[in-house]
């Protein structure tokens, strides 16, 4: 419960980082720039030693620092559950319909606004006759300005009895949220086993328990089946005829039989103009992107560099976390800010669980 607890909340806090590094890359590209804080780079498993993990904490100022987690053992297997009767054969479907011939592109049209050169809109047409136009959008309107980013500010240790039973997390936009150590779960009950199954001599599975009940589980052998009769199906096809345009196809089934069909080919169509593409495309002095196309036109599509903005002001983060004292099951371990401030909060590890059963598989199955 400890390490499902602790996930959550790195999951969180990770989330959280993530948010505010999108809120600053936001107020990067449309306002004013944000403060710059440290955040979780990342959160990855280094090592395992047992039943003992060691996590490691990145973060984006190059600093690391890690912690353990400890798992508690396995619980007893659960009883296997009995196989469900068989079910019958279905009967087989009806064939299909053929599908109707498919639609394919025939060609894209540029329109051309008044001016004679930009393209306004493109026309798309297809082999069924059908078509629509895509006209290009206009420019948005700039964005507001981002607002600052949020940072880690403080972690808070709640006590009962001496013992550490919460962790409150604040941010430097004022929201917090607490976080609770779970209790340690009891140990499972032992759990009873498949003994041996086998086949006796009615044909009926028999399952004996390692509590040494039996299951019978019914017949499993069945009796022969009749031979089912032969099917009909295509032994080839094969075109044998063509006249202009027109091909007859013949179908020859396995019995002998055959029965033949005839499709008529498409002519081609004729062929379209030439398109315009981009040829080149470039930024200016003035900051103006600027589209070539391939009949030697240009776009200018205007300013697309905006001005560096102000450099914000320098954030309070989390320079290292670090164990510093272990005291029987309690660890000690101290944050260390990005200003020179520090504080400390500890960690109460849970106790192993006891010991479970010996589990007892199946050792043969046969059928006789």
């Amino acid at each position: 419960m400890m390490r499902k607890t602790l996930k959550q909340f790195l999951i969180v806090l990770l989330a959280l980082v993530c948010a505010a590094c999108l809120a600053i890359g936001i107020a990067a590209c449309t306002g004013s720039d944000g403060a710059d804080g440290v955040g979780i780079s990342s959160i990855a498993q280094t090592s395992s030693n047992g039943n003992v993990d060691t996590y490691t904490i990145y973060f984006t100022d190059g600093t690391q620092f890690s912690f353990t987690i400890t798992n508690g053992t396995d619980g007893a297997d659960g009883t296997d559950g009995t196989d469900g009767a068989q079910g019958t054969d279905g009967t087989d479907g009806q064939d299909g319909k053929d599908g109707a011939d498919g639609t394919t592109l025939t060609g894209v049209t540029p329109n051309y606004a008044d001016d004679g050169t930009t393209v306004a809109s493109y026309t798309i047409t297809f082999s069924d006759g059908s078509s629509f136009t895509v006209s290009n959008g206009v420019d948005g309107v700039d964005g507001q300005d981002g607002a600052d980013g949020t940072t880690l500010t403080g972690i808070t240790p709640a006590y009962s009895n001496g013992v550490i039973v919460a962790y409150t997390i604040s941010f430097s936009d004022g929201s917090r949220f607490t976080l609770y150590n779970g209790a340690d779960g009891a140990d499972g009950a032992d759990g009873v086993g498949v003994a041996s199954a086998a086949v006796n001599a009615d044909g009926d599975l028999i399952i004996t328990l390692t509590d040494g009940t039996e299951i019978n589980c019914g017949a499993v052998i069945g009796a022969d089946g009749q031979d089912g009769q032969d099917g009909v199906g295509i032994a080839s096809i094969e075109k044998t005829a063509t006249d202009g345009n027109v091909d007859t196809y013949t179908v020859t089934m396995t019995d002998g039989t055959s029965y033949t069909f005839t499709v008529t080919n498409g002519t081609d169509g004729a062929t379209g103009a030439a398109g315009v593409g981009v040829s080149s495309a470039a930024i200016n002095s003035s900051g103006e992107l600027i589209i070539t196309l391939t009949d030697g036109s240009e776009l200018n599509l205007g300013v697309v560099v905006g001005a560096d903005g102000a450099t914000g002001a320098t954030g309070v983060g989390i320079a290292s976390i670090e164990k510093t004292d272990t005291n029987g099951n309690i660890d000690t371990y101290t944050v260390t800010m990005t200003d020179g401030t520090s504080y400390n909060f500890t960690v109460t590890n849970g106790t192993d669980g006891a010991t479970g059963a010996a589990g007892v598989g199946v050792s043969s199955a046969a059928i006789n």
